[in-house]
């Protein structure tokens, strides 16, 4: 039996073995916003796992790390470089032809009232997308395992300074704190905090240059 804990890129991973795990683990991450954003938890799904095997997209495998533990997903981190936000999230149009197109309308509207919520990315920065573990797998360093994944991706990139955004009164602020990132930025937007949608901080970390 496995014991420990294995990081594997998701193209090593067969998605339908994870897709329900996947889905949950994006979705804990911001539940306020996506549950607001998306109108349903299976419209959000639906985003998520089109976007799993569309090229180029926001949620692309290509761009994830997961944490294996006796052939269970437990753990996962979405990130790439800063200057790709926007064009990936273009390339997320053609995912909407999924969604019913009476719920499309509001999604449209309250991804724009939503978009105030996401301060500019850097092109000099690596962005973590998404970083999630299941909660009975928490604070057992598979969030520092995954963070430090992500280290290694910037450092392969040539960049120094990670980027994220969380939820405000989510736990994995002291999480990140913890691991040196610090709050930029506060952002909150009328329209969606009027809906339950807290205060998103965007929170980063310089990291310390390495020594050959």
């Amino acid at each position: 039996m496995q014991r420990f804990i294995v990081l594997k890129e998701a193209k090593e991973v067969i998605f339908s073995k994870y897709t329900e795990t996947i889905t949950k683990l994006i979705y804990q991450t911001g539940t306020e916003l996506y549950s607001y954003q998306f109108i349903s938890k299976k419209n959000c799904s639906t985003a998520i796992s089109q976007s799993w095997l569309l090229p180029h997209s926001l949620f692309e495998y290509q761009n994830a790390t997961l944490a294996i533990k006796d052939d269970k997903l437990i753990g996962i981190e979405i990130g790439f470089r800063g200057e790709e936000f926007k064009s990936r999230r273009q390339a997320m149009h053609p995912i909407w032809k999924k969604i019913p197109r009476d719920d499309l309308k509001v999604i449209s509207k309250r991804s724009k009232e939503c978009s105030y919520l996401t301060p500019f990315i850097p092109n000099n920065v690596y962005y973590v997308l998404t970083l999630s573990v299941l909660s009975g797998h928490q604070r057992r360093g598979v969030g520092r395992m995954l963070i430090n994944s992500a280290i290694k991706k910037a450092r392969k990139f040539g960049i120094h300074k990670i980027h994220l955004d969380v939820v405000s009164t989510y736990s994995a602020v002291r999480f990140y704190e913890s691991m040196g990132f610090k709050c930029v930025v506060r952002s909150s937007a009328p329209i969606p905090k009027q809906n339950n949608v807290p205060t998103m901080m965007r929170m980063a970390v310089n990291l310390q240059p390495t020594h050959n």
